[in-house]
């Protein structure tokens, strides 16, 4: 198939990553892939440095930009595209519009993100009607997208996310005695962490919270792990206030811990 990927994000987390890693699975099974990405985004970069076919644009309006959506289809070159497939949904109205424009290809939409907000107006009712499929991470997502937007129950599956096992065997550097290891981790103590960018959205102030509070049960043996990083994108460390993410953990987690 020729699939378009599309994704605007300027961020670099778990969706753009997602994105990275579907286009490589893509490729390897001899599909024609080509991205559509913004100009100077961390994606830009991945598929540049890994020699995958990309088109960058540099999207003015956040919904409806007619003029990228024209500018992306005469940069195809009257390619046949089968399939153009969003990761996010304010993307999904320009690339509507592209459909259009293009006239043959269907809409795949992955939903990444969880949403309650209602999403029953005209322009939403629009949107779902041009999309052919939404794909979800979770069941859970799935029935919040049917409550909360027009889809179809014809319109949406369920395809969890895999991960490579490869990386996560005995041997590889990501296994788990080698990463207890390499962090001077005992192997006697219960581990209990999260993982995920170190973003507000992600709560890790939860696991600080509970961590303060059982870290001082002597009869428990635990170490507590926070993996992740900040996120390149608006939001973030950056939305946390003063003191910093790192003071806070600092001042009311004790050394043991």
């Amino acid at each position: 198939m020729n699939i378009l990927e599309l994704c605007f994000s300027t961020a670099w987390g778990g969706l753009e990553i997602y994105v990275n890693t579907f286009v490589t699975e893509l490729k390897k099974r001899n599909n024609n892939v080509i991205c559509i990405v913004r100009s100077n985004s961390r994606l830009e970069e991945e598929f540049r440095n890994n020699k995958i076919e990309h088109i960058s644009v540099n999207p003015q309006l956040k919904y409806l930009d007619f003029i990228i959506a024209y500018e992306i289809k005469t940069k195809l070159h009257k390619k046949q595209i089968d399939i153009i497939h969003v990761h996010e949904s304010k993307d999904l109205s320009t690339a509507i519009l592209l459909k259009i424009f293009l006239k043959t290809p269907k809409i795949v939409f992955s939903q990444q993100m969880d949403s309650r907000y209602n999403k029953k107006d005209l322009f939403h009712r629009w949107i779902y009607k041009n999309i052919d499929q939404v794909v979800c991470m979770t069941e859970n997502m799935k029935l919040n997208h049917l409550a909360h937007t027009p889809v179809k129950e014809s319109q949406i599956s369920t395809i969890y996310n895999g991960i490579d096992l490869k990386k996560f065997s005995s041997n590889s550097k990501f296994g788990k005695s080698e990463s207890l290891n390499q962090n001077n981790i005992k192997t006697d103590k219960i581990i209990i962490g999260t993982v995920g960018r170190l973003d507000s959205l992600k709560n890790q102030e939860l696991l600080i919270d509970a961590a303060a509070i059982l870290i001082n049960d002597q009869k428990l043996n635990l170490h507590f792990l926070i993996i992740g990083d900040e996120t390149e994108s608006i939001t973030g460390c950056l939305l946390y206030t003063s003191p910093s993410p790192r003071d806070r953990t600092r001042s009311r987690m004790p050394s043991s811990a």
